[in-house]
């Protein structure tokens, strides 16, 4: 959100131009526009994520069903593509499988406070992230925080970050 708003890629009912300061490859949006246009409506990956998809209900059914499933970390997604590919797509294997967009950025993202502090983007969220979730009740409902710390410490507790779900398997 913030970098289209940066880059003026956005409708303008996301985050105004009015709330955003681009100069040069510096680009600073106020705080208040974040809250407002970007978390409490719940736009673009604010809106779908863990909280909707890994729900309490998602847990009785995997514990219900032990379906062929495996949990994997994202960094390690273009291995599965390969191993995917490997079997079922061999004539991709030679293909890149993803393209680091964020490389390429220029631009420095920057929030001013509404003291009128501008700090960087990663640590106005490092700083507001536990507060965030509380204000704008990210989670919803049916989240089972507990289980998806618990796959997640098992997740990356083995060296290849790929947790295959089994009979044994405990949330």
């Amino acid at each position: 959100e913030i970098e289209y708003a940066c880059t003026g890629r956005h409708r303008r009912e996301e985050i105004p131009f009015s709330e955003v300061e681009v100069e040069g490859d510096s680009c600073i949006v106020n705080e208040r526009a974040i809250a407002d246009y970007a978390i409490k409506p719940k736009a673009a990956e604010i809106g779908a994520g863990a909280p909707e998809i890994m729900t309490c209900s998602f847990y009785e059914a995997i514990e219900a069903n032990f379906p062929r499933m495996v949990f994997i970390h994202y960094k390690q997604v273009d291995r599965l593509q390969k191993l995917l590919a490997k079997y079922h797509c061999p004539q991709f294997l030679d293909s890149p499988f993803h393209k680091n967009m964020s490389a390429s950025k220029k631009m420095t993202a920057s929030v001013r406070l509404l003291n009128g502090e501008v700090v960087g983007v990663e640590d106005w969220f490092e700083a507001k992230r536990d507060k965030i979730e509380w204000t704008f009740d990210l989670k919803g409902g049916d989240y089972c925080q507990g289980k998806t710390r618990k796959m997640e410490e098992d997740l990356f507790a083995c060296k290849d970050e790929v947790l295959q779900v089994t009979r044994d398997t405990k949330f």
